[in-house]
């Protein structure tokens, strides 16, 4: 069967000043040149200005196969899908996209503000590809997603950023795409339609349609993705399952000490209620993690923090040092900080991480992130979420 995206030996390049790279904004270019004053967005002609957003990036998307893309900001994600999407045109490989594209981007970018709601059905469906009879034929079905009715004859500069939303992804997802490109749009809306919308993106999925979706949300893309590519400065640094590629995203981006080594990790442990090193517990039971630093320069200014996440990068618990010392922390030249907290594991079966994080407060910087070890929750207790509310059921009656 052959593959519905073949990204072949794609590089895309860019200017850190004002650059062109279409029609638009050319002519945009043009009229700030002449008018802009004191050249600040004229069109960028140094060589050394320029920066590769994608550097010789291939990969493939099979039929009905979903694929996430994940890595750091500016490591090239959003600038994939707008390649894939004709947005932008490649500097270099070969792009191939196989039937009809729905592109959730930019949400109601193509809306215009003085035109009320179901005139921007019809405008927005359009640019996106659809004939006035398919428009007619789905309009009450785009409007019953997003759940405007009452507004739909308003002009959607009245519009909030989730009424934006919803109108925006209802069109888009109601173009029947045989490609559907999904950017970080699952961030904007309330709770329940962001649910909404993430089980539209599973339904087409269902139905075979090909999937590319960005997110920082490593339990959206765990869930759906079938297969991550992580993308680093530009290059394809990592390609597997979305357990092991989000695995290696949270390790590389999460264990991070600063170049020189600033702060030095001597103990990272977890212990059960008799001080013994253990990582497995049944929730509700006691344990103590501790935690000892040092110093290899002054430091005046410090928060410690120890977090606890899911492997879906979810925070299960997390408490700094400012919190309990009500300020930061100073530590000299070979100091050391040792930290054992007394915690109870109120946690839900499953699998979970504990990162330690130090801070330099005065100096707005990142010292350490590493992650210290693994904690595995049994499975005694039956309930359903990441922790356990200690409660006591007072009544249950009919009448």
């Amino acid at each position: 069967m052959q593959p519905t995206i073949i990204f072949d030996k794609v590089s895309k390049k860019f200017s850190r000043g004002y650059i062109s790279d279409s029609l638009r904004d050319a002519v945009a270019a043009s009229f700030k040149n002449l008018f802009g004053g004191n050249g600040r967005h004229k069109l960028v002609k140094n060589k050394k200005d320029e920066f590769w957003a994608l550097d010789d990036v291939s990969f493939e998307v099979g039929p009905g196969e979903a694929v996430g893309i994940i890595g750091s900001n500016g490591s090239g994600k959003s600038t994939t899908l707008k390649l894939l999407s004709r947005i932008l045109k490649p500097d270099g490989g070969r792009i191939m996209v196989r039937g009809r594209v729905g592109a959730l981007i930019e949400l109601a970018a193509g809306f215009h503000p003085d035109f009320t709601g179901r005139e921007n059905v019809f405008l927005n469906a359009t640019i996106l590809g659809m004939s006035k009879e398919e428009i007619m034929k789905k309009y009450d079905e785009i409007v019953d997603f997003a759940e405007l009715h009452e507004f739909m004859d308003m002009p959607v500069k009245w519009y909030s950023s989730g009424m934006y939303a919803r109108l925006g992804f209802a069109v888009a997802t109601y173009m029947n795409p045989d490609v559907l490109l999904v950017d970080e749009v699952l961030s904007v809306g309330d709770i329940g339609f962001q649910r909404k919308c993430f089980d539209k993106i599973k339904a087409f999925k269902e139905n075979g349609t090909t999937v590319v979706f960005i997110s920082h949300n490593m339990s959206a893309v765990t869930s759906l993705c079938d297969r991550v590519l992580m993308l680093n400065y530009g290059k394809l640094v990592y390609e597997g399952t979305a357990a092991e590629v989000v695995k290696y995203y949270l390790d590389s981006v999460l264990n991070k000490n600063e170049e020189g080594g600033v702060i030095q990790v001597i103990e990272g442990n977890i212990y059960d209620e008799n001080g013994n090193p253990c990582n497995t517990f049944k929730s509700g039971q006691k344990s103590t993690i501790a935690v000892k630093i040092k110093a290899n320069q002054n430091c005046p200014n410090i928060q410690v923090a120890i977090t606890i996440r899911t492997k879906e990068d979810i925070v299960a618990f997390s408490i700094n040092t400012a919190q309990i010392n009500d300020g930061s922390l100073a530590l000299k030249t070979n100091e050391q900080l040792r930290i054992a907290m007394d915690i109870i594991l109120n946690l839900g079966p499953g699998q979970y991480d504990a990162f330690l994080w130090v801070y330099d407060a005065r100096e707005k910087r990142t010292l350490l992130r590493q992650r210290l070890f693994e904690i595995i929750m049994g499975e005694e207790l039956n309930f359903k979420g990441i922790s356990f509310l200690d409660h006591k059921i007072k009544e249950i009656s009919i009448t």
